[in-house]
């Protein structure tokens, strides 16, 4: 058509991309929302609805190119007069012909068509054919040569013409070129459906030039009048003559396949596939419920039909069609492994190459996929579709642009720098990032740039948790040693906890980290600039790639550069397609790169290596051996979008040709039912997470059933799923249709199945006892095993370690303390007292901490936790003499084992040791300090005491041991030392709240009850304390207790009595509220 029409730009500009910032414009222009429906919407002046408003205006004119050609030409003629028909001529003005597809169209036309003069024998005119002598192989009726059509036979009446040639001036610029540069034939292949427009294109050029056209035909009989029952029943007064001859015919091709109808029709009616159609149809020779349906439809036969001309056999059971109801996406790609592996266990010619997946929502499947197929590591894939946000380059870009107007939250500043290559340009080395947030969470940064731009947001100008004195705090950090002291009323914040010195690649990162806050700062005036595309894209090259991407001089890291890349390329084809000088505000320019970054890579789906996963589209699926359609679910599939009021089009009534995404979204379907050549597998969320309730299916899933059905009376196809991947089910062989390919979920099922015949869930591993020749345990070893037996047995014997999941950085200031701040304050305070810092600097010190609420908040939680911190030093004061004694060495012989460490806070003259922490006292304190005791009293040969000191959230809290006699301190120090050895060899059931709910239970037995009554109650007790409440933190929610007891706990062992009672009775009795 270029060739044919020198005139046509080879970029459209009334694309849609393109088309609608030329709508923006035309409606920023003075009068240009004259129109009152356009007046009333875009009266705020919000360019953010003008150019949405511009966008779905765009795509509205871009159908009617296609689909309504003769309302562009009478819009341009001024013969409509409606508000959308002037928009169009304030589009046109000025602007080259043909610029738009109905202008190209009809000078292509004019170009291939002969002049009246022509078709009566005059000369040639213009670009009307012209005649040329045909070679003389084609005179002896050899075939033709070069680019002449085919002979067309004479009709009845007309004389006999020799073969001639027509060629048009473009075809006389493409006899110049070389031979091999002709295009002697033109073929398209996978077109699903061309708009009728485009179809008379072809019309025009065929006479030219060998136009094929590769079209899916699923039904070798004539189909195009069929259609669904329900459209049947709905035509009772037909609207058009052609109606009467409806036919149901194949219930599915009548459901699915209209666009298909269609497209035969149009290219029946322009006489396109009539000349000399070639037709392929072969029917499946498989004798599978696949192959029976796909033949159903090649020959045009309803189900009823189907089942009476061609039964399936009896007792028929194959895997060619599965349709499985899930609870989730996660558990729909555990299923659809799990089938892969079945039919690679069944056709062991079947390789994963031979596999496509398809799925309607991509974005939410891919990464279900992605997860269950990259952990298993059993079947390759490919995820042939990608967000193209999905790169971090471009998800860096979106996030920078999305500061300025924004809180500056400290999530969202420390965003960006998940990309490689803003750490590159940073100078922020990836494993400095968990520093980097550490840093932003002591300094107490919240949001807010400073108090100005809080007073900007409506809040008054506070800094306390902004980021500039945030930064300034961590500052003062590095360059102060002294962390207490005041600088101007600021508190410096260590680079580290616990007060260590920062190496010199922390002082590096907080520099680097400090010059991209003050840049990601700055980014806030642009929020209401407005200018010109091309000094947009200048800035964004100039003012942010440059500053926080990294170019080809600051890495070598190609991941980084690739990001780096794709940044540019985004804002380049924004830029390209924005070709107004109009001022363009900061907000539009923002979401326009948005959904830029954000719109689906246009890599082709092809076959990988591996299993393919891609979108499921019409004309976008190919034959493989297996196609599986995942994520079939309701309202998601076939989609509905709603139309505007102004989409004239959707208000017309509906023609042969135009495009409907609900109709084309059925085809998809039908195309994948057809394109799979040994299994179809479907799965859906057809069941509900929470309550189990059924959810119906997409409805062509729905059809297919309903299909299946009438055409194999008796045979199932759908399999009902569990909740679970580990359900019994799937392993006892109970049901023949669930199974499992997963060690790792049988293993867990086994687990449940022999916890609720013995212990529950609990982790039944064994490991070779401690050696004799290990070196000795150390007291406070010894204390720490007990204090958590599930975590030390995992991390030292079982060599597990639990990644701790990343907390997010709190965004909101603090109005109040939670537990944690509040002990952190406490024992902030109480680390100066004791220091020797009096009690007014004290609380000037702890007011500038960066936890603290702002205002009054902070200062009633200063003067409450030095209240509370006061009366604790009151109390330390009068165990000065144990607080200041030397520590007392300890190495006990226990047998073959040594035990050694020291005893602190100890008075040997008094006989009593002092024990104490900021916070409450807990089960695991009362277990250190006891086994402390006992130790103390077995290297003296000496009775003694124990004080044990908390600040508690009520305030001081106070409790005295007193210790048992030698002798018997022997034999209960046997018995720790005993559970301690059992710890080394397998999962002790003992966890120190739990026990001590059971101990203390025990030990107050009430009046008139029973001894079974009475371990019912302590169990009870026990099993309370595990699973917790709503007023704490339970034992069961640890991670390593989680992870080895699964979902059960260690009340269940048979050894947790007999183990609590020895251990813990003594320690419950032993208990006293004043010095004994």
């Amino acid at each position: 058509m270029r060739e044919a029409v020198p005139a046509m730009p080879r970029e459209q500009p009334f694309a849609p991309d393109r088309l609608r910032w030329r709508v923006f414009d035309a409606l920023g222009r003075p009068g240009g929302t004259a129109e009152a429906p356009l007046r009333r919407y875009l009266a705020d002046g919000d360019a953010r609805k003008r150019f949405e408003l511009a966008d779905r205006l765009a795509r509205v004119y871009d159908r009617c190119l296609l689909y309504r050609p003769e309302w562009i030409r009478a819009w341009e003629a001024g013969e409509t007069p409606h508000w959308q028909a002037r928009l169009w001529r304030r589009l046109t003005e000025g602007v080259p012909t043909p610029a738009h597809w109905v202008a190209a169209v009809d000078a292509f036309r004019e170009a291939a068509e002969p002049s009246a003069g022509e078709r009566e024998g005059g000369p040639r005119q213009g670009l009307a054919p012209r005649m040329r002598e045909p070679s003389a192989g084609e005179r002896e009726g050899g075939p033709r040569q070069g680019l002449a059509p085919r002979e067309k036979e004479p009709s009845a009446g007309e004389p006999a013409q020799p073969p001639v040639a027509l060629e048009l001036p473009l075809f006389d610029k493409l006899e110049e070129r070389q031979p091999t540069d002709k295009p002697r034939r033109v073929s398209f292949f996978g077109i699903g459906m061309l708009s009728p427009s485009y179809l008379d294109v072809l019309r025009a050029a065929e006479s030219y030039i060998d136009i094929h056209l590769f079209v899916l035909s699923p039904c070798r009989e004539y189909w195009s009048d069929i259609a669904p029952k329900r459209v049947i029943r709905r035509r009772a007064a037909p609207r058009r003559p052609e109606d009467d001859y409806r036919i149901e015919g194949n219930e599915l091709l009548a459901a699915l396949g209209k666009p298909a109808r269609d497209m035969q029709a149009l290219l029946a009616e322009r006489e396109l596939a009539l000349g000399s159609p070639e037709e392929s149809y072969d029917e499946s020779s498989m004798h599978t419920a696949l192959g029976m349906v796909q033949n159903d439809m090649l020959n045009l036969r309803t189900a009823t039909e189907g089942a009476a001309e061609a039964p399936a056999p009896t007792g028929l059971e194959d895997s060619s069609l599965q349709i499985h109801a899930c609870h989730s996406a996660m558990r729909e790609a555990e299923v659809l492994h799990d089938r892969l592996l079945a039919l690679f266990d069944e056709h062991p010619d079947l390789e994963p190459a031979d596999v496509l997946v398809v799925t309607p929502n991509p974005g939410k499947y891919g990464p279900a996929i992605d997860s269950v197929f990259a952990t298993a590591e059993r079947i390759p894939f490919h995820l042939a579709r990608r967000p193209a946000a999905g790169t971090r380059g471009l998800r860096a870009l979106l996030d920078l642009l999305a500061l300025p107007g924004s809180r500056y939250g400290a999530e969202a500043v420390l965003a960006p720098l998940e990309c490689a290559s803003v750490r590159a340009r940073i100078g922020i080395p990836e494993e400095r990032l968990a520093s980097v947030r550490e840093w932003v969470r002591n300094a107490g940064i919240r949001w807010g740039v400073d108090g100005a731009h809080r007073r900007d947001e409506g809040l008054p100008g506070v800094e306390g948790h902004a980021w500039r004195l945030g930064l300034r705090r961590l500052l003062l950090g590095y360059a102060m040693d002294d962390q207490d002291t005041l600088f101007e009323g600021m508190a410096p914040c260590p680079m580290r906890d616990g007060g260590l010195p920062a190496g010199a690649e922390d002082y590096e990162a907080l520099g680097c980290f400090a010059r991209y806050c003050d840049d990601a700062f700055a980014l806030r005036d642009w929020l209401d600039e407005a200018c010109p595309a091309r000094e947009w894209g200048a800035r964004l090259r100039e003012s942010l790639v440059a500053r926080f991407f990294a170019g080809d001089e600051w890495t070598f890291d190609d991941e980084a550069r690739r990001e780096t890349a794709a940044v540019l390329r985004c804002i380049d084809e924004w830029e390209t397609q924005c070709e107004v000088e109009t001022p363009i505000p900061f907000r539009v320019v923002r979401q326009a790169l948005g959904e830029a970054a954000g719109a689906e890579d246009r890599m082709v789906a092809r076959l990988a290596d591996g299993v393919t996963v891609t979108r499921l589209g019409a004309g976008q699926t190919f034959p493989a051996r297996v196609v599986c359609a995942v994520g079939m679910n309701d309202r998601s599939f076939p989609r509905s979008p709603g139309a505007p009021t102004f989409d004239i089009l959707a208000a017309d009534e509906e023609r042969r040709g135009d495009r409907n995404v609900r109709d084309e979204d059925r085809f998809a379907f039908l195309e994948a039912l057809l394109a799979a050549r040994r299994a179809f597998l479907v799965t859906y969320t057809g069941r509900g997470l929470r309550d189990d309730a059924p959810i119906p299916p997409s409805v062509v899933v729905d059809e297919l059933r309903e299909y299946l059905a009438r055409r194999f009376d008796g045979v199932e196809f759908e399999v009902r799923h569990p909740l679970q991947a580990f359900s019994r089910r799937y392993f006892d062989d109970s049901e023949e249709a669930l199974y499992s390919y997963s060690d790792h979920m049988r293993n867990a099922a086994e687990a449940l199945v022999h916890g609720q015949d013995g212990v529950p869930g609990r982790l039944q591993v064994k490991v070779d006892a401690v050696s004799d020749a290990e070196p000795a345990v150390d007291l406070d070893t010894l204390t720490r095993f007990f204090g958590a037996p599930a975590r030390w047995f995992l991390q030292r014997r079982l060599a597990a370690r639990l990644e701790v999941e990343e907390v997010a950085l709190e965004e909101d200031e603090p109005f109040g303390l939670d537990g944690l701040a509040r002990w952190q304050l406490r024992d902030r305070m109480w680390g100066l007292r004791s220091r020797g810092v009096d009690a007014p600097a004290a609380a000037r010190l702890a007011s500038a901490e960066p936890t603290l609420p702002e205002a009054a908040l902070g200062t009633i939680a200063v003067t409450d936790a030095a209240d509370a911190v006061d009366a604790f030093h009151a109390a330390m004061t009068e165990h000065a003499g144990a607080l200041a004694a030397p520590p007392l060495p300890i190495d006990l012989l226990h047998g073959d084992m040594r035990v050694t460490g020291v005893v602190e806070a100890a008075d040997a003259e008094e006989d009593y040791l002092v024990w104490w922490r900021i916070g409450s006292i807990r089960a695991k304190d009362r277990v250190d300090g006891w086994l402390k005791l006992l130790a103390w009293i077995l290297a003296g040969d000496r009775q003694r005491n124990a004080c044990l000191l908390g600040l508690g959230s009520k305030g001081l809290e106070s409790a005295w041991l007193q210790g048992p006699p030698p002798d018997e301190a022997a034999g209960l120090w046997t018995a720790w030392l005993d559970a301690w050895a059992q710890g080394q060899s397998r999962l002790l059931p003992f966890a120190p709240e739990t026990s001590w709910a059971y101990a203390t239970a025990i030990a107050k037995p009430k009046r008139n009850e029973d001894g079974s009554r009475l371990r019912f109650r302590a169990k009870r007790a026990a099993e309370n304390k595990w699973f917790g409440s709503q007023f704490g933190f339970p034992e069961a929610n640890e991670a390593y207790a989680a992870l080895a007891y699964d979902g059960g706990g260690p009340v269940d062992d048979p050894s947790f009595e007999p183990l609590a009672r020895s251990l813990l009775l003594p320690l419950v009795e032993a208990g006293r509220k004043v010095r004994p």
